[in-house]
């Protein structure tokens, strides 16, 4: 019965998150304000998110157990900015937040010599890896439009991929959803020419591996017809398993 509630909840999940009101996926906020927020950046010291406002930076959500889209994405930032004309820490900055308040400075630490390694452009300036508490991590994501959830079968968060370009003073200027950034499409963002680029695909981490699905109404349908059988499939083992223990008891 476990087994079937388990199956359940995630055949629920694999709907809600191919629908546009879907618990996990980017939704746009152009033009809004971030709030000031307290976390803790890689060396552990208190910090607030306000304190990156004085100057643009792309701002990511990830968290560093990740086992599927976290260091895909970023493995693809930083090959796409080294293809860019632009250079972090001058001009614009990168702050990774991770959604899962168990990560530690100290793991964000290490994600930050990794990856400021592979960029090979200077050193750690410009580069900030923030961890902080579930509070600060929601209010944070809600503000940015990022919307995820924590899966309780997987133990694992369900999440979108993308970066989302913030403005001097907080303010959200522009999103790009996906997986794998071209050098091109991330230098328009960094430059203001794009202020929104959420693509006809939603890539999700977290459920049943990470999907790359678009949201069709055929695809909506599908799944949901997928659900319909899938529940009456479990139904009718229930049901058969009840008969048997029945006949046994009868015995």
């Amino acid at each position: 019965m476990r087994r079937l509630l388990a199956m359940a909840f995630m055949l629920w999940s694999v709907v809600a998150c191919a629908d546009d009101a879907a618990p996990a996926r980017l939704a746009p906020t152009i033009g809004a304000q971030l709030p000031a927020l307290e976390f803790r950046d890689e060396a552990g010291d208190a910090v607030s998110s306000s304190d990156y406002f004085g100057k643009p930076f792309l701002l990511l959500f990830a968290y560093h157990s990740c086992p599927q889209l976290c260091g895909l994405v970023l493995n693809s930032l930083v090959t796409a900015l080294r293809g860019t004309e632009a250079t972090v820490g001058t001009g614009f900055d990168v702050v990774v937040v991770s959604i899962d308040p168990a990560d530690t400075p100290e793991r964000a630490a290490a994600a930050e010599r990794r990856y400021v390694s592979r960029y090979d452009r200077g050193g750690a300036e410009g580069w900030h890896f923030l961890t902080g508490s579930a509070a600060s991590i929601r209010a944070l994501a809600a503000a940015a439009g990022y919307r995820y959830f924590f899966d309780p079968v997987q133990e694992a968060f369900v999440h979108p991929a993308g970066a989302i370009m913030i403005g001097s003073g907080g303010i959200i200027r522009g999103y790009l959803e996906g997986t794998s950034f071209t050098p091109r499409a991330l230098q328009r963002l960094i430059a203001g020419s794009d202020t929104e680029q959420i693509t006809g695909w939603r890539r999700l981490c977290g459920l049943l591996g990470a999907t790359d699905a678009p949201r069709t109404a055929p695809v909506l349908t599908a799944l949901r017809i997928a659900v319909v059988l899938a529940a009456a499939l479990f139904a009718g083992v229930a049901a058969n398993l009840r008969r048997r223990r029945t006949r046994n008891d009868g015995r």
